[in-house]
């Protein structure tokens, strides 16, 4: 075991604090190598910002959680290990990228019912996958917003809302394409009824600019119910709301 360390970083006007443990314990696994990662657990991740005020952003998660970062694998979540990983903190939309992860951490465990098993693969509805990423930004945004209320802009790197908007815009879309990714990699193991994932595409631009609006001016807004898609994509996408 080794001694516990802490890493500072200047982001902005914000000072960051990362506090190792000092113990090392699995993450995840390498399956093409066939190894298991391992990394230093994080105590905490410490940001103060320039009032002194100083919050731990690793309390918003639930008790479950351990973090581990920053990681080349980059921002991440496993139910099943009850890990986040993240990325460089120095990277922009990093800490906007670590809420979501910890959204996930939130959100996804109200869908587990709707999860199917099939051949030991989990097998999740398009629904449910479109649930999980509206409410994991939801949960992250209504998190932001109650930061900058307490005077700690957690993204001092976006001059204004509209670049939040579009980090949040290109995640949304990128998460379809790694999505498409896994879903192939799915069918290689000869999994079957594996859902798409291709949803935040078909979205019309001004629809997700209302949904990300409403997270951002209403932090109090039930996060996993705000966006009603139209018509058109809940019958091609077969969702009920």
């Amino acid at each position: 075991m080794k001694e516990p360390r802490t890493e500072e970083i200047q982001k902005g006007n914000l000072k960051i604090k990362i506090k190792y443990t000092g113990k090392t314990e699995v993450y995840g696994e390498d399956y093409e190598e066939e190894i298991l990662l391992r990394a230093e657990i994080v105590e905490g991740i410490y940001v103060t910002g320039p009032d002194g005020k100083e919050i731990n952003i690793c309390d918003s998660a639930p008790d479950y959680i351990r973090f581990f970062g920053p990681l080349k694998i980059g921002d991440g979540f496993d139910d099943d290990n009850g890990v986040i990983t993240f990325d460089d903190l120095n990277r922009d939309g990093s800490l906007l990228g670590l809420l979501h992860e910890m959204g996930h951490s939130v959100v996804n465990r109200r869908y587990r019912d709707e999860v199917k098993i099939d051949q030991g693969w989990p097998q999740k509805t398009r629904e449910t996958k479109v649930k999980e990423e509206r409410g994991s930004w939801g949960w992250a945004l209504m998190k932001y917003r109650e930061f900058l209320e307490q005077g700690i802009n957690l993204a001092p790197e976006f001059s204004s809302r509209e670049k939040i908007k579009d980090y949040v815009k290109e995640s949304l879309l990128t998460h379809d394409i790694a999505g498409r990714a896994v879903e192939l990699a799915y069918k290689e193991r000869k999994a079957e009824d594996v859902a798409g994932t291709e949803f935040w595409r078909s979205v019309e631009p001004q629809d997700l600019d209302q949904m990300i609006d409403d997270f951002l001016d209403n932090p109090a807004v039930e996060f996993n119910d705000t966006f009603v898609p139209r018509e058109e994509i809940k019958r091609s996408f077969g969702l009920r709301k």
